[in-house]
């Protein structure tokens, strides 16, 4: 190795043990104000918990602090905390000086925190809550001061963030727990894998963008996309003026029991799966008057069904009832006209797929396959969103099939009070209508 070379590596180690060296230094200095800081705020008398950790570590380097072992418990209630094994807490430089110089934050330009083993015990309520893995992860500007009276200033910079946790287990009371019957439903109901929720504000573009929400557990996953863009600078004026997006869904029951029949009835889970892709630009506002009004809601919901390719897919569901409580039920009149058997009452498969290409709406494929009745249904429709009732049905064909005697028996006396009977392919009965939603049409029939 020649002069200069050692000359250049002593220098770039004399850097490293001065960095190094500057770190822990000023890490102890941190530690002893941080720590001396906290104590002072948990003693006054406003705050209504109280906080222990074995340690703090100050890694100025990196802007970063961490917990170890800390314990949260109410001051006027005994029997709960939340205790975690390590947190981490990472700020922007700025934040971090300011933080050093004031004591106090005004503005918040980012924030990392990842917490290692949370949970909530409550021995009161026979309940636990915890997390593996907790994160989060902020960057934009959070103007803290002026949010104390007004969120419209969150609509001015950018912001950005994402929440992911792992291992969420729920530890549910004795007596919960008895009424589920079922370890596999437990677990089922009580625990979730992962969950990512990641999002992006842009004022500039008038954009707000899910990057990706996924919720993945036993029970259920859920993963989506979404893009809205706006107009409006303030919460009480803005407007969406288009939204995309995609996502799946999928209930997974598999099978699984719970109930007993006699009492509350036995239920089989099954499965569900919806698939979409969309694309609206109709205009609405966000925040509306008229919300809590059901017709509203409706007559909104329709003008804004969207551009693009839905499926929804539901099997397996089952419904046991026996005993008393089956022959209370069968009291009903929807059941006994039915002919509904209450001791297999069974749907085995509803599918439904469909286009909407704007203001046409094509269903390629809808089926039902139950333990009452099986039907097929496709058709095409044109859709009238200002007035609903005057949308027009192309083509739509009805088939309905495998009519329980109760069932049969009905449409026989249907048939004799119209005077006429519906029309059939073999055993089945075969519908083709058109005309509008207000007055169908049902062809080779005079009604």
């Amino acid at each position: 190795m020649d002069k200069n070379s050692k000359v250049l590596l002593g220098t770039i180690v004399i850097l490293v043990v001065i960095v190094l060296g500057a770190n822990w230094y000023l890490g102890n200095i941190v530690e002893d104000r941080l720590t001396e800081s906290l104590e002072l705020e948990l003693k006054k008398g406003d705050i209504p918990f109280d906080v222990e950790y074995s340690r703090v570590v100050a890694t100025p380097l990196l802007s970063q602090v961490t917990y170890h072992q800390i314990m949260i418990k109410d001051k006027d209630y005994n029997n709960g905390f939340i205790s975690i094994d390590k947190m981490v807490v990472k700020l922007p430089y700025q934040d971090s000086f300011m933080l050093a110089k004031e004591d106090k934050l005004k503005e918040l330009h980012g924030l990392v925190a990842k917490i290692d083993n949370l949970k909530v015990e409550d021995s009161l309520e026979d309940l636990s809550i915890g997390f593996e893995q907790l994160s989060i992860d902020y960057k934009g500007q959070l103007p803290l001061k002026r949010l104390e009276d007004d969120f419209n200033p969150l609509l001015q910079d950018k912001q950005a963030i994402a929440i992911s946790f792992s291992g969420f287990n729920v530890e549910l009371p004795d007596n919960i727990r008895e009424k589920l019957s079922s370890a596999e439903l437990e677990n089922k109901l009580t625990k979730i894998d992962q969950f990512i929720f990641d999002f992006d504000y842009n004022p500039a573009k008038k954009e707000v963008k899910l990057n990706n929400y996924k919720v993945d557990s036993p029970l259920f996953f859920a993963e989506a996309s979404e893009v809205v863009h706006y107009n409006g600078n303030s919460l009480e004026d803005l407007e969406i003026t288009d939204i995309s997006g995609e996502g799946t869904f999928k209930f997974k029951g598999d099978g699984v029991e719970f109930g007993n029949p006699e009492t509350t009835g036995r239920y089989t889970l099954g499965n569900i799966t919806t698939d979409s892709k969309f694309n609206s630009s109709h205009r609405q506002k966000l925040i509306r008057d008229d919300m809590t009004n059901p017709k509203a809601v409706w007559v909104e919901s329709i003008k804004n069904i969207g551009d693009g390719e839905y499926n929804f897919t539901l099997e397996g569901f089952k419904a046991e009832f026996a005993g008393r409580l089956k022959e209370q039920l069968s009291y009903n009149p929807l059941v006994f006209m039915g002919g509904i058997d209450l001791s297999n009452l069974a749907l085995d498969e509803l599918t439904v797929d469909y286009k909407v290409d704007n203001n046409n709406i094509n269903i390629s494929n809808a089926q039902l396959n139950s333990s009452i009745l099986d039907m097929e249904v496709a058709g095409n429709f044109d859709i009238n969103r200002e007035k609903f009732s005057e949308s027009s049905i192309t083509t739509l064909t009805l088939r309905v099939a495998q009519l329980n005697d109760n069932l049969a028996e009905l449409v026989s006396m249907l048939e004799m009070r119209m005077g006429q009977k519906l029309p059939r392919d073999g055993e089945d009965i075969l519908l083709n209508l058109n005309g509008t939603f207000a007055n169908p049409k049902i062809e080779g029939m005079d009604i």
